[in-house]
């Protein structure tokens, strides 16, 4: 399984959950994603997470916040096979 590290900034209580940008470097995966939920009560991560699942066709269970679970700017693992 390979692990991905992403960083990803999240705007919460959009019209809709989205990615708005994705660019990639030789630093590495940055994503900028609009969120419907508000971020109260781990809403708007459990949202991005299940964005995540599907954009990179894994398991909900294969994405985890290494930090920043609290604040718009985020670094995601995510394992894909």
């Amino acid at each position: 399984m390979k692990s991905y590290y992403i960083k990803v900034k999240v705007i919460p209580n959009a019209k809709s959950n989205e990615i708005v940008e994705k660019t990639e470097d030789e630093n590495g995966i940055y994503i900028k994603i609009r969120i419907k939920s508000k971020a109260e009560k781990n809403k708007a991560n459990i949202d991005l997470i299940k964005l995540l699942s599907k954009e990179f066709t894994t398991s909900t269970d294969n994405i985890k916040i290494i930090s920043g679970k609290n604040q718009r700017t985020k670094l995601l693992k995510i394992e894909h096979e």
